[in-house]
């Protein structure tokens, strides 16, 4: 175990383990400290902090090819996407979205997350204006809205999934198909 290797005040936001490494958010206000963890050897767990990033990620994911995605929340009405990667021993921002003046879900299972095509897809609430399921799409370290469907329903329980080349979106009780 590893104890007190954050400051006095933060919190844990959000760990993703992958093998025999490990990153663990934590927040201070809306400063996001993310360390990096090595646990090859569980008798001598070393870590390192890799930096401070802006606003805070409430899920962090391997991403595949040496990327990290946080989302998460720029500040408390501001969600963000943000892809990240290892560079020397920090982790530094390589493309982000703001979407603004929204609410979006904190549960994991809420998003879709291709790492092969490089979507990310979840449901947005607008402090105004209609509920959407929002497909985004990281390409040459660049993150673009690909798609808005405007919809309705609980952005907790909405769904998506790549299925031969079409996208399927479940919202409260309907399913969206996109190509």
């Amino acid at each position: 175990s590893v104890e007190y290797f954050a400051r006095k005040g933060e919190d844990v936001k959000s760990a993703r383990f992958d093998k025999n490494t490990a990153y663990v958010c934590t927040s201070v206000k809306f400063t996001d400290p993310v360390f990096f963890f090595d646990l090859s050897d569980l008798d001598n767990i070393t870590y390192k902090d890799t930096g401070t990033i802006e606003g805070y990620s409430t899920s962090l994911v391997d991403f595949g090819d040496g990327y990290l995605l946080g989302i998460g929340l720029q500040d408390w009405s501001n969600p963000k996407i943000e892809v990240y990667k290892e560079e020397g021993d920090k982790v530094i921002s390589v493309a982000g979205i703001v979407i603004a003046e929204s609410s979006i879900s904190t549960d994991y299972k809420a998003y879709y997350i291709d790492r092969e095509r490089g979507y990310i897809g979840l449901g947005v609430n607008p402090h105004r204006g209609e509920t959407k399921y929002v497909i985004i799409k990281f390409e040459n370290e660049k993150l673009t809205v690909e798609y808005e469907l405007i919809t309705s329903g609980d952005i907790t329980l909405m769904r998506g999934t790549y299925i031969d080349k079409f996208i399927y979106i479940l919202t409260s009780g309907r399913l969206n198909v996109i190509s």
